[in-house]
Formats: structure tokens, sequence, C-alpha cells
């Protein structure tokens, strides 16, 4: 009687143990997003800083509770915000350039990136917010000089961050495909656009 005897799936299995792991470039996103946010958390970005002393400072009217809520609808409405209008904004737009150069600064882990400028930008990050923790701080404590000078320091950081955010993009974006990827827009073939690129 003659038996069949099934494959062996040693030499597979001894393929696949050797078989060195190919290194993913995995984005370090907002939530499971692919692709970095639009020129709208930019621009919230800006308007927050003020926003939330303004929303604390109100403890002066509504007590301290009714300060922390308003604050908190403030942090609500920017967050719903960012995502009913994640799409918006034009790629070549300098706020989602910003947005570019931060996801590219959060992903440098997988793709490295200029020492000096990591450097630059991850003290410019630290001084923007201890300036925004002290304009907070003065505006739950209605102290217009704790909230002024915060807010001062925050600011000048923030926008100094964002011009080298741009540079970062700029030298970055084409040295990894996942970074090419982002600046591709998808086009309906039914449009003007889509049948000229056809």
């Amino acid at each position: 009687m003659q038996t069949t005897q099934r494959p062996s799936l040693s030499i597979a299995t001894e393929h696949m143990t050797r078989a060195p792991a190919q290194p993913t470039l995995q984005l370090r996103a907002h939530g499971a997003m692919a692709k970095p946010a639009s020129a709208i958390v930019t621009y919230i970005k800006i308007i927050a800083p003020s926003a939330l002393t303004a929303a604390l400072w109100t403890h002066v009217w509504l007590g301290s509770f009714g300060s922390i809520v308003m604050a908190v609808a403030v942090m609500g409405a920017f967050l719903v915000l960012s995502r009913l209008f994640f799409a918006v904004g034009k790629h070549n737009g300098w706020a989602r350039r910003v947005a570019f150069g931060e996801r590219i600064w959060l992903n440098r882990m997988v793709v490295p990136i200029p020492q000096n400028l990591n450097f630059r930008i991850t003290t410019l990050y630290l001084v923007f917010w201890t300036g925004t923790l002290v304009a907070i701080t003065g505006g739950f404590t209605a102290s217009l000089l704790l909230a002024l000078s915060g807010l001062t320091v925050a600011y000048a950081t923030q926008f100094v961050c964002f011009r080298k955010l741009i540079h970062l993009h700029s030298i970055m974006q084409d040295k990894a495909p996942l970074y090419r990827f982002w600046s591709i827009e998808a086009v309906n073939d039914n449009s003007k656009a889509g049948r000229q690129s056809a």
C-alpha cells in the first residue's frame, strides 16, 4: 500500500524565519488618518492660546467651575471644527505646509530629519507650550501681566516654529514615498482636470 506524505513546511518556515524584516514607513498620525491635518488645524493652533486664556478669564463672571466648562467647550469646538474641515486647504498653502512639516517632525523616528532642525523645532515647541501655560494661568488668575506676557511669548515662538516647519517640509518632501504621496490630490475622471490628465 502506497502512502502519500504531505510536503514538509520546514523549508518554507525556515525561509520565513530567516527573511529579514522589511522596514515599513509608519506615520505618526492623528488617529487612523493617513495624511497631515488641513490648513484649518493650523489656524486653530493660532487661535487656541488666546481663546483658552479668554475662556478661563470668564471665572470673574461665571466662577471657577463656569470658566472650566467654557474652556472645555472651546476645546470641543476646536476638535469638531478640525474634524469637519479636515480636508480643507490647498496643498501649497502656507498653513497646509506647516501641517505637513509638523507631521514630518512627528515621524522623525522613522524618517530621520536634520538634527539642527529637530533641536530647534523641539525647543520652539517647549517655549510655545511654556508661554501658553503662563497665558492660561494669567487667564485663570485674571492677571493681565501673565496673560499678555505668556501670549506674546507663545505667538512669537509659534510663528518662528511655523517657518521652521515649512522649511522642514521643503527639504524633506521628496525624501520618502510617503511624503510624496501626501501631495497627491484625488482627481475626478469626469472633471475637466481629470479628462486632461487622462
